[in-house]
C-alpha cells in the first residue's frame, strides 16, 4: 500500500489503462474528451485495452469493470470504475466528478481493497465470439487447459429447460446431491447478486469463503451453503453425455460443458484489487440494500 501511494504522488512515467465501454458513445466521449487529456497533463501514458503499471481504469459500467479484471486474472494492479450510464454497483466514480475524485486519487486519498476470486480450468477450445469479442467456448476434445476466473459467480445451468442432477464434493469427498436447475458458486463481493436473489446469503465482501447456491432444486429444501476458501468444491453433472450444459462466468464467458463432466472450483491465490476514496466509509448492509435498489429501477 506505501509503494502504491508513493507511486500515485510522482506517477510520472508510470501508465494507467483504460478500459471503454465497446457500445456506450457517451462513455468514449467523456474519455477521449475528459480523462486522456487529464492523464496526458499529468504525464502518464494511457493504454487503451491494456493493462497499466500503475492502476487501471474501465469508463461505461459495471461489466467494462468486470471485463477488465478477466482480461488479467494474476494482474495485480488495482482498478477504478467511472459509472457514465445506468446506475452501477460496483463503480467508485460518477463522470460528473471524476477528474476532481482522481486528484483525491493522486494526492494518496485513497485505500486498497482486496476482494476473492474464484477460478476454474477447463480443457476448452473457443468456437465463437459474441457482440463484445468475447470467444464462446466449448468443453472436450483436445482443447488446453484454459483458466477462467471470477470476481462474482460462476453459473451452471440447463439450456434446455429440463433438470440438472449433479453431486457436490469437497476436497474429493462426495456430500450432497443437488437436482433442478443448476447451481451459482460465487464469492463473497457476487453472493449478492444473482445468489442472493435464488435465496442465497449475502456474505461480508471482505470474507474468504465460496458460496454454493442450487437453483430452483425441485426438493425446495437442498440449503445453500458456505464453504471456508481453503477448500476445492467440486460439482459433477450426472446427465446424458450428448447433452450440453450452460456455464457462465461474471455474465460474460459462456462456456458448453458436456454432460458427466467434472468442475472444480478453487480460491484464486490472486485477489482483485479495488481502490476506494478514503472520504467514503463503507457501511456492508446498506451496500446490499443500495445494490438491490438499482436493480429494482
Amino acid at each position: 500500500m506505501a509503494s502504491f501511494i508513493q507511486r500515485l504522488k510522482k506517477p510520472t512515467g508510470f501508465s494507467v489503462g483504460l478500459f471503454i465501454h465497446p457500445r456506450r458513445a457517451d462513455a468514449r466521449d467523456f474519455a477521449e474528451r475528459k480523462l486522456i487529456p487529464y492523464f496526458k497533463r499529468r504525464r502518464i501514458e494511457v493504454c487503451r485495452n491494456e493493462g497499466g503499471d500503475l492502476f487501471n481504469i474501465a469508463v461505461g459500467g459495471d461489466g467494462c469493470l468486470l471485463g477488465a479484471f478477466r482480461r488479467y486474472p494474476r494482474h495485480a494492479v488495482p482498478a477504478i470504475g467511472i459509472q457514465t450510464g445506468d446506475a452501477s454497483a460496483m463503480l467508485e466514480l460518477k463522470k460528473q466528478d471524476a477528474l476532481a475524485q482522481l486528484d483525491k486519487i493522486f494526492s494518496g486519498q485513497v485505500r486498497l481493497v482486496k476482494r476473492m476470486r474464484v477460478y476454474t480450468r477447463l480443457a476448452a477450445m473457443p468456437v465463437d465470439v459474441d457482440e463484445f469479442q468475447n470467444p464462446l467456448y466449448r468443453v472436450g476434445g483436445d482443447g488446453p487447459a484454459v483458466l477462467f476466473t471470477a470476481f462474482n459467480e460462476m453459473v451452471i445451468r440447463s439450456l434446455d429447460g429440463k433438470v440438472i442432477s449433479m453431486d457436490c464434493y469437497i476436497d474429493g469427498n462426495l456430500q450432497f446431491p443437488i437436482v433442478g436447475d443448476g447451481a451459482i458458486v460465487a464469492t463473497p463481493t457476487g453472493s449478492t447478486g444473482h445468489s442472493l436473489s435464488a435465496g442465497g446469503p449475502a456474505v461480508e465482501f471482505s470474507s474468504q469463503n465460496i458460496i454454493l447456491t442450487p437453483l430452483a432444486p425441485i426438493d425446495r429444501v437442498t440449503p445453500c451453503w458456505i464453504f471456508e476458501g481453503g477448500h476445492t468444491v467440486a460439482l459433477r453433472l450426472r446427465v446424458d453425455r450428448l447433452r450440453h450444459i450452460g456455464f457462465c462466468v461474471d455474465g460474460i464467458q459462456h462456456v458448453l460443458v458436456p454432460g458427466e463432466h467434472h468442475i472444480e472450483f478453487k480460491k484464486s491465490p490472486y485477489p482483485a484489487l479495488l481502490i476506494r476514496l478514503l472520504d467514503r466509509p463503507f457501511m456492508f448492509a446498506r451496500a446490499v440494500y443500495a445494490k438491490g435498489r438499482i436493480y429494482r429501477k
